[in-house]
């Protein structure tokens, strides 16, 4: 019984980092969009991460976390280094797509094809079971996407509307860099890991702005925007994310998280005035039933005690 309420206890402990990360980040597709409609995106991005790479390095500093990067070994300065790349790539092509995207809760559902990827690649990765069910969870959540990405038209360049392959792109980037974070998670701190995320973006971003011959000029409402977007996204929302991985499945965490398109529908009506189309809204329920689907194929519900078929 003692090791039992220990699981439970660790589970709950990871379904609130998880959901708080879900919470946090839905407000960065409302603050990112916001800045990226008056801020060329090089300019957004070295600001963005600029401010990002301020919260870890006072987080990191003040807590003394810095002082485990001396114990850390080749092979997890290795792994940071993966994991940095994957994160970049992912995070550049995710703002692309936001930029691209009209709505900004279309993006955020669209994200939640990543348990997709996640889950596939976790298979050979973390060893991680594969069911039936999460097959049809997947096929479902698949559907949901497609809907919220079709452009109303069957032309083979015009079949997704502007910048849902990239979201799409961006989603397989990030599931190979959560991943591959999932695994070494015991041997690298939250708080590090985040801070390297930070770091390798904030230097594409600077040495991006340089060369392109970008403005560094940015308003003040648009700075606004990215400074409170950078603090939800990047430095609360990745620190929640990776501590979530401590305690529940990285395959999991990644389903409560994508929730998150239910906080961005609200915040884009309220801040843009814009609500998804009714075939789109359709979509993004489907997605969310995917996941639950997911879930529910992935660890049994339908067998435990007490559930009824």
């Amino acid at each position: 019984m003692k090791i039992s309420g220990i699981v439970h206890q660790k589970s709950f402990t990871g379904f609130l980092f998880a959901g708080l990360a879900a919470l946090s980040v839905s407000n960065v597709y409302i603050f990112s969009k916001a800045a990226l409609l008056v801020t060329p995106i090089f300019t957004f991005g070295f600001y963005w991460f600029m401010m990002a790479l301020f919260y870890n390095v006072t987080l990191v500093m003040s807590t003394g976390k810095y002082k485990l990067l001396k114990t850390y070994q080749k092979k997890v300065y290795k792994a940071l280094t993966i994991i940095g790349f994957f994160e970049l790539l992912g995070t550049v092509t995710f703002f692309m797509a936001i930029k691209q995207i009209e709505n900004p809760a279309i993006a955020s559902f669209l994200v939640n094809t990543t348990p997709v990827f996640v889950t596939l690649i976790s298979i050979p990765i973390l060893n991680e079971r594969f069911k039936t069910l999460e097959i049809v969870g997947i096929v479902i959540l698949l559907s949901g996407a497609f809907m919220l990405s079709y452009s109303g038209t069957f032309s083979f360049d015009e079949l997704l509307v502007q910048g849902a392959n990239l979201m799409i792109l961006s989603c397989l980037l990030i599931a190979i860099a959560l991943v591959i974070a999932k695994k070494n998670i015991k041997n690298i701190d939250p708080y590090l890991l985040s801070l390297n995320r930070v770091v390798f973006i904030f230097l594409f971003y600077t040495i991006a702005l340089f060369f392109s011959g970008a403005t560094y000029h940015v308003t003040t409402k648009a700075f606004v925007n990215i400074a409170l977007g950078s603090l939800f996204g990047p430095f609360l929302g990745a620190i929640l994310q990776y501590n979530s991985y401590r305690f529940i499945e990285v395959s999991k965490a990644s389903l409560i998280q994508n929730t998150n398109g239910i906080f961005v529908i609200i915040s884009t009506y309220l801040y843009f005035g814009l609500l998804p189309l009714a075939l789109q809204i359709a979509g993004g329920i489907i997605t969310i039933l995917g996941m639950l689907v997911m879930v529910v194929g992935k660890y049994d519900i339908i067998k435990l005690p007490g559930f009824k078929k």
